[in-house]
């Protein structure tokens, strides 16, 4: 049985990539190995991320997705996986690693309704950037209240709004798209100059 991936093992995008197209073909590790030559053992150190597959034994894992070696290697990203690395990104920058470590988790926990196709994309889009909005508004109002009060000082109020001022560049980003709805949560709705 395959275990939980580890997030250093050396090809875990590899793994989060084999699994799910797996689940999106319904093949069980038997019929995938059988259709691939392989033993299943062979598929679990794939399906962990411990190993990549030799060129042949791609093709056929390929064939037998019906997608092409590039798109099972996850060498044309998509614009999905693009979004979700910039929103990963925003948030390191703002916050550092170990918060970016967090929406990049939050974030593939949605994964099956990206690759399932539950969602169309315009609302993956949406998806993704309410993420980073609601991850940045929490983040704020967290520190904000678990912040003694001796460490209040205005510099640090003033560093707080201008990380909340992201949550308007990420509305302008929404409304370049084209995709904005116009729907803002009732607790995004707040002047945050103050």
């Amino acid at each position: 049985m395959a275990k939980e991936i580890k997030a250093d093992a050396p090809y875990a995008d590899f793994a989060h990539r084999l699994r799910q197209l797996k689940r999106a073909k319904r093949l069980t590790r038997t019929a995938l190995a059988e259709k691939c030559g392989l033993v299943p053992a062979t598929l679990v150190n794939y399906e962990n991320g411990e190993r990549m597959p030799a060129a042949d034994i791609a093709a056929k894992m390929a064939a037998a997705f019906g997608i092409t070696i590039d798109e099972l290697m996850g060498v044309n990203e998509n614009e999905e996986t693009k979004r979700t690395a910039m929103a990963v990104e925003r948030i390191r920058r703002l916050y550092g690693k170990k918060q970016a470590m967090q929406i990049k988790e939050m974030l593939k926990s949605a994964e099956g309704l990206f690759a399932g196709g539950e969602l169309p994309p315009e609302v993956q889009d949406d998806y993704i950037l309410e993420a980073q909005k609601l991850f940045i508004f929490a983040t704020e109002k967290a520190k904000e209240k678990y912040t003694p009060k001796k460490y209040r000082t205005e510099e640090r109020a003033t560093a707080s709004r201008e990380r909340l001022r992201e949550i308007d560049a990420i509305d302008d980003e929404i409304r370049e798209n084209n995709r904005y709805s116009g729907y803002v949560h009732p607790y995004l709705r707040r002047d945050w100059e103050d």
